[in-house]
């Protein structure tokens, strides 16, 4: 899965980084709390120590990611269809990119990228969660983004008082 992963994939994933680079920086700046780029996260969490590497790389190479399958089930002798019911779909878009979503929203930062993925997996869920680009969909409330649970500022999110917007 991971391994095989084509150009548009790649791209996908190292914009997806870069808005998630930005909302951390945000947060960073605003909040002073250590968000670290994935790659760093992933060289200290796992048996991976290439920090050097980029997103795409990462997942390609580390030995966490190998041997994962795309999600696909068996409708009929022979014929495969994709699984939106795996884990792929119902836990990492609520608890992993809806999360991002909802932090950009509150740091400010657009978020195009995953506007598109979320826009896209939301379709095949039978899910709402991006509503004309805004994170207002019925669905919210079944994810982890703060919004989940009435935070609209980063103030609410962390009780403190946040220094100057960018």
């Amino acid at each position: 899965f991971y391994e095989t992963m084509g150009p548009e994939t790649n791209q996908l994933m190292m914009d997806t980084s870069a808005e998630v680079q930005k909302i951390a920086e945000v947060i960073r700046q605003r909040l002073g709390l250590d968000v670290k780029p994935f790659t760093i996260w992933e060289s200290e969490c796992t048996e991976f120590n290439n920090p050097n590497l980029t997103v795409d790389e990462v997942f390609r190479t580390a030995p966490a990611y190998r041997g994962f399958r795309a999600p696909f089930k068996k409708v009929k002798e022979g014929v495969y269809v994709p699984d939106f019911q795996n884990r792929y779909f119902t836990e990492d878009i609520p608890y992993g990119l809806a999360v991002w979503k909802g932090l950009g929203e509150l740091t400010g930062v657009s978020t195009p990228t995953i506007d598109k993925i979320l826009t896209w997996c939301q379709k095949v869920m039978e899910k709402e969660y991006v509503v004309n680009g805004k994170f207002v969909g019925k669905h919210v409330k079944e994810t982890s983004a703060p919004q989940a649970y009435g935070i609209y500022d980063l103030k609410q999110l962390t009780g403190k008082r946040t220094t100057a917007s960018l």
